[in-house]
């Protein structure tokens, strides 16, 4: 069985539910979760994307890909009006890849892998980008839901078989 839940694999598309324990577990499952971002060349990887259906994900957009963030229960406290698009793609999804249009920058609120509250203010660019993608796997949204419709029309084809291998 593989590590990663793709396309069409149901606890992509649920709601994943507020992280309450911060035990020992927990810890173990945030450094499978980086680990396996890594292993697949991410940005970033959400609880849903290995078949947990928890609010929690791993960002690491530093230049030398050695500062990884995890955000636990994250919520959005603020979205600029300004939107930019730029090519996403996805490791739940691969071989596609699209122009996403997301506000410029975001903040948000958090907890660390001990439960301890932080805040992102004004985050731009990748990392605005990241967070964004990675938050909207937690309620279930994936990039190709913002594609254009004639975008999706091209690779629906591919959605489709990819849906079908990997149902459940």
């Amino acid at each position: 069985m593989s590590d990663i839940s793709y396309y069409g694999s149901a606890v992509l598309r649920q709601k994943a539910i507020a992280v309450t324990e911060f035990d020992n577990e927990f810890r173990k499952t945030c450094d499978r979760l980086t680990y396996l971002m890594y292993e697949y060349d991410g940005v970033g990887l959400a609880a849903p994307q290995i078949g947990i259906s928890q609010r929690f994900a791993v960002i690491d957009v530093s230049p030398d890909g050695d500062k990884p963030v995890l955000f636990v229960n994250p919520e959005f406290t603020w979205k600029s009006t300004e939107l930019e698009s730029d090519n996403e793609g996805c490791i739940s999804i691969p071989g596609i890849r699209g122009m996403v249009e997301r506000p410029m920058s975001v903040s948000i609120k958090a907890q660390d892998v001990d439960g301890k509250e932080f805040v992102v203010e004004n985050a731009t660019g990748l990392f605005a980008r990241a967070l964004q993608h990675e938050i909207d796997h937690l309620d279930g949204v994936m990039f190709v839901d913002h594609l254009s419709p004639s975008k999706k029309q091209l690779i629906s084809n591919r959605l489709k078989k990819m849906a079908k291998e990997n149902k459940g």
